[in-house]
């Protein structure tokens, strides 16, 4: 989420203590000033972390703010001890209203912790949000927070979001068997025929028609896309290494392609597009299986398939899952409501 607003008063920036009647009072919240630079103990916190979505990534906030968006960002505390931070991306509306929203964090250093400590530190963040005017703050926690955050006057507002994580610490012989039987077969299929993979230069300028492809796509779903703008933002951000991107040929003819974003020891699959005959031929398998060698090969520990709904996207669900995904789910979208301030 984007806002081409303008960057928040320095007023409420700072530690925010939690209200006693939440749980512990050790538990707080320090937002970052606008201009404070947190990069190394920010990352300290995801560089430790299982897992961490690329909407929680330091660089992801730093190419929202290069392209006129607000990004705030959290250090949380149990005591002195930092347990945890978070990123809130903001999306201004009609109207004046702010959408302050913590997606998939926060990113916790022990994710064991206490559901008490995570409720009270996501209460502080509520607290001392560094907004005025008219806002909802929402947090959407990567796993289940059911207990704490009902505990907190919070209400869940939105469903659960469900994505696939595929382990790539596993030996390459594992993931293989790991994939479904007909997902194997396809990529079997694919690498017999005369199909070329490309593996595009680090330059936005030779993945600049997979943005296209990816805003006439939102365009035609009457959705808004940002990828054009953010995906070099990113990659400028948070360096070379930052973006894979593949295309696949049958001669000149360009069948499919895709792009993945690298964040820390984790990768998201973020944009894939096919033509017929590339759906046909199963060149998406194809880039799927050298992505998976390429980022394994690189150090990545765990790619993010970039959400799962079969309800609304049954084929690109089954797609997904045949990779032998794990399925994972959040506990839902959490709020209070407008406040103003």
């Amino acid at each position: 989420m984007i806002d081409a607003g303008n960057s928040p008063q320095s007023t409420g920036h700072g530690r925010g203590a939690l209200p006693a009647r939440y749980g512990s009072p050790r538990v707080h919240c320090r937002w970052a000033a606008p201009d404070e630079d947190i990069a190394a103990s920010y990352k300290s916190i995801c560089d430790v972390a299982p897992f961490t979505a690329y909407h929680q990534c330091y660089e992801i906030g730093e190419a929202v703010r290069a392209i006129g968006g607000l990004a705030y960002r959290a250090r949380l505390y149990d005591g002195e001890q930092l347990i945890g931070v978070a990123q809130a991306l903001v999306h201004k509306l009609f109207g004046g209203l702010a959408i302050i929203h913590v997606m998939r964090g926060p990113v916790w250093a022990d994710p064991s912790l206490a559901p008490a400590i995570k409720a009270a530190a996501i209460e502080a963040m509520h607290e001392t949000v560094p907004a005025k005017g008219l806002f909802v703050f929402l947090v959407s926690p990567e796993h289940d927070a059911d207990d704490g955050l009902a505990c907190t006057g919070m209400k869940r507002v939105f469903g659960g979001y469900h994505t696939g994580l595929v382990d790539l610490t596993a030996p390459e012989d594992a993931i293989l068997k790991n994939l479904n039987g007909k997902w194997r077969n396809r990529l079997r299929t694919a690498q017999s025929e005369n199909i070329t993979v490309n593996r595009l230069a680090r330059d936005p300028l030779k993945y600049a028609w997979l943005l296209d492809k990816d805003a006439q796509l939102m365009k035609r779903l009457r959705h808004q896309s940002s990828n054009v703008a953010l995906v070099p933002a990113f990659h400028n951000a948070a360096g070379g290494k930052s973006i894979l991107a593949y295309e696949a040929k049958d001669g000149d003819t360009r069948l499919a392609g895709m792009l993945f974003l690298r964040h820390g020891a984790c990768a998201t699959y973020h944009i894939g597009w096919s033509g017929a005959a590339g759906k046909s031929l199963n060149a998406h398998n194809l880039l799927m299986w050298d992505a998976i060698r390429d980022l394994k090969k690189a150090g990545v520990r765990v790619l993010d398939l970039g959400g799962v709904d079969t309800d609304y996207n049954p084929g690109i669900a089954r797609f997904k899952l045949g990779t032998g995904a794990k399925v994972v789910s959040s506990s839902g979208s959490w709020t209070k409501g407008p406040r103003w301030r």
